[in-house]
C-alpha cells in the first residue's frame, strides 16, 4: 500500500482510513510522535537553518519578559526587547510599535498598569487594528493592570489588537 494524505473530492469513504494510515507513519496509536520520527536529522538542512534561533525552548519555552518602565508621554515598544512587555501609564501616552520581525508572525502581550494616580489613556498607532469594538478601555483605578495582546504578520505594516482581562 502506498502511503499519501487523502484527496478531497476522490477518496470518499476512505478519507479516514487513509489519513490515519498516514498518520500512523510518524505516531503511535495514542497520537504521540514515535521517538526519533521527526528531529534535526529528519529535516531538510534549510528547514533547519529558518527554525534555528527562532524556536526557544530554554526554560519551558519561556516568553521573553520586558520591563519599559514608566511610560511618560510616549513610548517606543520595540518587539526585540520581549514578546511580554510591562509599561506604567505615568501619563497620556502614544505609543509606537518598533522593529517587529518580517517573514514570521510577531505577538505581544503588554501588561499595560496605571500608575498611583490612573485613569491615563493610551492612543495607538493608526496600523493597530481593534475590530468593530475599537481600541480596548483601559481600567482606569489606581494601580490596575490591564492586559493586551497585538500581533502582525507583515513586519508591522497593520498590527491585529486584542483586548484581555482588565483590572488585575
Amino acid at each position: 500500500m502506498v502511503v499519501r494524505l487523502p484527496n478531497p473530492g476522490s477518496d470518499d469513504g476512505t478519507w479516514g482510513t487513509i489519513l490515519n494510515t498516514f498518520l500512523l507513519q510518524a505516531h503511535d496509536t495514542n497520537g504521540a510522535l514515535k521517538a526519533a520520527s521527526v528531529g534535526t536529522t529528519q529535516l531538510d538542512s534549510s528547514v533547519q537553518t529558518v527554525l534555528d534561533g527562532k524556536v526557544n525552548t530554554t526554560s519551558g519555552g519561556g516568553e521573553i519578559y520586558f520591563n519599559n518602565g514608566s511610560s511618560g508621554a510616549t513610548l517606543t515598544i520595540a518587539a526585540a526587547n520581549g514578546n511580554v512587555q510591562q509599561l506604567t501609564l505615568t501619563d497620556t501616552c502614544v505609543i509606537t510599535l518598533a522593529n517587529p520581525p518580517s517573514g514570521v508572525m510577531c505577538s505581544l502581550t503588554l501588561l499595560i498598569t496605571q500608575d498611583g494616580t490612573g485613569s491615563r489613556t493610551i492612543t495607538w498607532p493608526t496600523s493597530v487594528s481593534w475590530g468593530e469594538y475599537g481600541a480596548p478601555v483601559l481600567s482606569t483605578g489606581a494601580n490596575l493592570t490591564d492586559i493586551v495582546n497585538i500581533f502582525t504578520v507583515d513586519g508591522g505594516a497593520k498590527w491585529f489588537g486584542v483586548a484581555g482581562p482588565r483590572g488585575f
